[in-house]
């Protein structure tokens, strides 16, 4: 298990193709999401769910790195080998993006944080 914060991994993310795993639960997905991630609960994990493996690492971005953690232990114990945890919150990162594109001047879809999900959508 390898630990880096989520600039770290966004950086690496494209060039070693890095999946990104959001473990929050549903009802705490409305603080909007980070483009790009897969949405699995670790109440999932904690249920026998795996997510589907290849041969990508997984990063997992949660509202604690002890969740991440505890996320690790259970996707290593599964048999996962390539897992990162990430050291920020993903509540941090979100308003990190949104604080930062707030800067410059607004372009569709350039924040690089999506609104919560609307259903039938």
């Amino acid at each position: 298990m390898q630990e880096l914060t989520y600039q770290e991994f966004a950086a690496q993310r494209d060039e070693r193709g890095l999946r990104l795993l959001d473990l929050r639960e549903p009802e705490h997905r409305q603080q909007g999401f980070l483009p790009g991630t897969e949405f699995f609960p670790l109440s999932e994990l904690e249920d026998g769910i795996l997510p589907e493996e290849d041969d990508r690492a997984i990063g997992l971005i949660a509202s604690s790195p002890d969740l991440c953690d505890r996320a690790a232990d259970i996707l290593e114990e599964a048999g996962f080998e390539k897992i990162i945890v990430i050291t920020d919150s993903i509540q941090a990162v979100i308003e990190a993006i949104k604080d930062t594109s707030s800067d410059q001047p607004h372009q569709s879809g350039s924040s690089g944080v999506l609104p919560p999900e609307q259903p039938g959508a």
